[in-house]
Formats: C-alpha cells, sequence, structure tokens
C-alpha cells in the first residue's frame, strides 16, 4: 500500500510535464524530493516492515516522462540543438562504457549509473522541456530559502538539545545498520567505534539535521551561505545578512571545515566574477585549479590543520596513479571507496573521465556567457543573480571533487541542477539545429522574459 500511494504520487506530479503553466514546479518537486530523501525513507524502512523500494523512485518515473516529452519535442520541431546533442552523446557514451567495461553483476552496474549519471541527465532534460519564460527564478529563490530554513531549525533543535549521547539521534540505527551490511567482515563493536567520529569530534556533536551525515549538511549549508550573501547584496534586505550570519553559526554546528571552505571560496568568486577588472574576472576560472595546487602542498608540507583524514587523501591518490588504467574498471567497481569523485571516476570511465571534464567546460562556458550578457543594464536582477549563483557553485564544486566524494548526495544532484537551469533557459545566443531531414536550420534564441 506505501509503494502505491507513492508511485501514485509520482505518476500524478509527473503528469504536469504535459501543462505548460505547471512544468516547473517540477523542478521543485524535485528540490524538495532530494532534500528530503534520506530523512523520509530512512525513517520508513525502519519503521515499516516491507520493501519500500519502489516508494524511493519519483527520479525514475519522471525520467521515463521526460524522456517521453524530450522525443516529441524535437520530433515536432525537426530540430536538435549542438548542446543537446552534446550532453546526450556524454551520457550514453559515458553509460556503454561505465556497464561494457565493468566486470560487477549488472545491477550493482546500473545503481552506480543511477547514482553517478541520472542526475546529470534528468536535470538536463528537466529544464529541456521549459521554455525560457516559464522560468520562475522569484519563486525557485524562496523555496530555497524557505526549505533551508527549515533545515536549519532541525539542525540548531539537534544542536541545543543534545545531551552527549549521539545514539539517540535519529540517524544513528538507519546508519549503523547499513554500516553492518557494508563491512560483514567487521564485528559490530568496531563499526560502532568508527561510526562514532560520523556523529561526535571532540566531544562535540555533528550536527547533520536531515541528512544522513554532517558533510552532507556542511556542504549544503556553505553553499547556501553563498547563496543567501549574494542575495542580501541584490534585496538589500538586513533579514537576509542576519539568515547569513545564522547559516554560517549552522556550519560550525557540523563541526566539518569543508563548508567553511566552501564558503571562503564562494565569496572571493562572488567578488571576482563581479568585478570590472577583466583580469581579476578571468582569475575566477583558474582559482579552482590554484587552490586545489595549494591544497595538496599545503598537506604534503604538513600544514598545522592536517590530520589523518587529510594525509589519507594523499594515500589514495597514490592509488589511483598505481591502478590508472585507460578503459578503467567500469561502473560499480569503485563505488563509495575513495573520498575524492575525481579518483572515483578516473578509476571507473580511465580517459574516457575526459567526457566529464568537457562536460564542465561546456557547462561553465555557456553560464559565463550567458552571465557577461546578463550584467548588462536592463537586465533581470534575479536571473543574473542566479547566473552567477550556478557559476559560483558549479567553480567551488570543481575544488570540492578532489577532496570529497559527494555522489549521490542533494549536493551533487544540485551541481548539474541549477547550472542547467541557468545554462540551458537562460542562453541567449543563437545555436544552429539539424533538422532530422538534414537540412540545417536556425534555432530560435531562448526568450527573455523572465519571473
Amino acid at each position: 500500500m506505501t509503494n502505491l500511494i507513492f508511485l501514485t504520487v509520482y505518476f500524478t506530479s509527473s503528469f504536469l510535464l504535459f501543462f505548460r503553466k505547471s512544468r516547473f514546479v517540477l523542478v521543485l518537486l524535485v528540490l524538495l524530493y532530494l532534500l528530503l530523501y534520506d530523512f523520509i525513507f530512512l525513517q520508513l524502512e525502519d519503521w515499516l516492515a516491507i520493501d519500500i523500494t519502489l516508494s524511493k523512485t519519483f527520479l525514475e518515473v519522471l525520467l521515463i516522462f521526460l524522456l517521453l516529452a524530450v522525443t516529441f519535442k524535437h520530433i515536432k520541431k525537426q530540430t536538435i540543438g549542438i548542446f543537446d546533442i552534446q550532453v546526450f552523446a556524454i551520457f550514453l557514451s559515458l553509460s556503454v562504457i561505465g556497464i561494457f567495461i565493468s566486470s560487477v553483476p549488472l545491477s550493482e552496474a546500473l545503481k552506480d549509473l543511477r547514482i553517478l549519471l541520472l542526475p546529470m541527465i534528468l536535470s538536463f532534460l528537466l529544464v529541456s522541456v521549459i521554455q525560457a519564460k516559464e522560468i520562475k527564478f522569484k519563486l525557485l529563490i524562496n523555496a530555497y530559502i524557505f526549505l533551508a530554513i527549515l533545515i536549519m531549525a532541525f539542525g540548531f533543535y539537534e544542536f541545543f538539545t543534545f545531551d552527549g549521547d549521539y545514539t539517540k539521534t535519529w540517524r544513528y540505527e538507519q546508519l549503523l545498520e547499513l554500516k553492518l551490511e557494508q563491512n560483514p567482515e567487521q564485528s559490530p563493536e568496531l563499526v560502532a567505534h568508527l561510526l562514532a567520529n560520523q556523529f561526535i569530534r571532540n566531544g562535540e556533536l555533528r550536527v547533520a539535521s536531515i541528512f544522513i551525515s554532517a558533510l552532507d549538511y556542511s556542504l549544503f549549508l556553505g553553499f547556501f551561505s553563498i547563496f543567501i550573501i549574494n542575495y542580501f547584496f541584490v534585496r538589500k534586505n538586513l533579514l537576509y545578512l542576519i539568515l547569513f550570519f545564522l547559516t554560517v553559526f549552522a556550519l560550525y554546528t557540523t563541526n566539518v571545515r569543508t563548508g567553511f571552505i566552501i564558503l571562503i571560496l564562494g565569496l572571493f568568486l562572488s567578488y571576482s566574477l563581479s568585478s570590472r577588472v577583466r583580469l581579476l574576472y578571468k582569475f575566477s576560472f583558474i582559482l579552482p585549479i590554484l587552490t586545489i595546487a595549494f591544497s595538496f602542498m599545503y598537506i604534503i608540507l604538513g600544514g598545522f590543520l592536517n590530520d589523518a583524514s587529510s594525509i589519507g587523501r594523499l594515500d589514495q591518490y597514490s592509488y589511483l596513479f598505481k591502478n590508472l588504467s585507460v578503459l578503467g574498471s567500469g561502473l560499480g567497481s569503485y563505488t563509495a571507496r575513495f573520498d575524492s569523485f575525481y579518483i572515483y571516476i578516473f578509476l571507473t570511465f580511465g580517459t574516457a573521465t575526459l567526457l566529464f571534464l568537457y562536460f564542465f567546460y561546456i557547462v561553465i562556458s555557456r553560464l559565463a556567457r550567458s552571465y557577461s550578457q546578463l550584467k548588462k543594464p536592463g537586465s533581470n536582477p534575479l536571473a543574473r543573480f542566479f547566473v552567477k549563483f550556478s557559476l559560483v557553485y558549479i567553480l567551488v564544486m570543481l575544488y570540492v571533487f578532489t577532496f570529497q566524494h559527494t555522489a549521490g548526495s542533494v549536493n551533487y544532484f544540485l551541481f548539474y541542477l541549477f547550472p542547467l537551469i541557468s545554462s540551458v533557459s537562460i542562453y541567449k545566443t543563437q545555436h544552429q539545429g539539424k533538422k532530422l531531414t538534414s537540412k540545417y536550420l536556425e534555432l530560435q534564441s531562448f526568450g527573455h522574459q523572465y519571473e
């Protein structure tokens, strides 16, 4: 019955694709689903003595509807944009290579594909069916702020009511059971001891709010703090500045330093991208690479913030260089085995990882062009703000990928969703589409009316 209820909701929601004025609501529903996923389904699995796998298939159901909608769209218009071709080619190439090379059972490879590539293709298809004039930036911004406030409120509740017993937190039993399943060779006592590090640091709770881990919460807060401080400068409302400082305090409660690195890097990028100094603006796009190089040098030279976790990442990169192959090992071979997303994809896809990097490049390029156009007088301030935030998000995430896995988290999904909403729906430059009859037609430029 539970599965049926959820599936009914998912199919009903997916039918919104066929109502032009309601399509954008799907973006908000996906955002809500991603944020609540861990909190809702981990507890349902604990409460209900049934398999609720089908209850967790909203993205898969939506993907089927999106594929039908996009196929119908291209057949009707008899055009397909160059960017569309590029994204489809990257997704299909990585999927085929990853599955064909893999030596693990197909079910395991498909699970890895869902974690790694589903966010890319679903986000792209979702924004592809929404016309530029249907993008409601104000609604998306307000929904994001509202949900973040609720999430932080629960996090503060965890922080101020913590009595020293981390086993009482909502996620402890679920995580313990999961770790025991993943590590059957280890004793329950050892697993419980190792798990404690995810809940406590220096005697203080690592707050995770509704997320499964404090790291996920920290990354979410790091990006939201960048979002809200930039929004403050757009709206000039003191309440948003207060919310920024509350977000920084919430970041402190996670006891995860990555969130603060995101905040610092994001603040600098927010400034440099807005700079009228051309050199400083261009510097924004190489800053993530320089920050990565500096971080490695800092770890190698033994900075005072180094710990076992930092040093361990060097060992993982050493493993990468020793085991890197041209073809990689395929999907499912290294799921959740490394802290770094880059190690994960290079060992999985080998040289085909360059397709991933090319995808990042074309999205960043489109965002940069859109942002340059939106910086001109008379452009919509909310559109300009969101494109800038998306650009900061993807640039900062390129650094985060060096030391954090992130795939499978809400932050990884938003890494695709937010920039693609901006780059696909706001990009104004005319593109060339290829007619299915082999004639070339000029695609209409995307609309410029935004809410």
